[in-house]
């Protein structure tokens, strides 16, 4: 089974219990018990990993490769540390802000803040959200570094 075919059966058996929802509320009054919402197939269906802009970085070479389950980025002032980084499917993402200011972050579906000396971790392996090849990591100060997922 495909997965356009788990959705299409996901998105039937929704409609299914929407209305059958519908008829047996149809009769009842406001004194009976809250029912709870099913939540809409968007939340329960996962993005497709983000499509990589290049199949190698800008320079031909990717400089820096992560060892180790989290791979780690620097945000500086005047460029990211490294520039180009080379991921495994399996590992996670660190990103630390060493700029004098908040700054807003962007990869696939991952978005936020990242406030002053803050360091977060993507929760998410980056195999589940990026498809192989080169992703810029967006920061508001300059476009970021390269991440070339093999």
């Amino acid at each position: 089974m495909n997965n356009f075919s788990i959705l299409r059966n996901f998105l039937l058996w929704l409609g299914l219990i929407t209305i059958m929802s519908v008829g047996l509320l149809s009769g009842c009054s406001e004194d009976d018990t809250p029912v709870t919402p099913v939540p809409s197939p968007t939340a329960q269906v996962m993005a497709a990993p983000a499509t990589p802009y290049a199949s190698s970085p800008a320079a031909g070479v990717c400089g820096g490769s992560a060892d180790g389950q989290t791979a780690k980025i620097e945000i500086w002032p005047d460029m990211p540390d490294p520039r180009c980084l080379l991921l495994s499917p399996e590992q996670y993402l660190q990103v630390t802000n060493h700029t004098d200011t908040s700054l807003q972050y962007r990869l696939g579906h991952f978005s936020g803040e990242l406030g002053v000396s803050e360091t977060v971790v993507l929760d998410q392996q980056v195999g589940g959200y990026l498809a192989p090849g080169v992703h810029l990591f967006l920061v508001s100060s300059y476009s970021g570094p390269e991440l070339w997922l093999k």
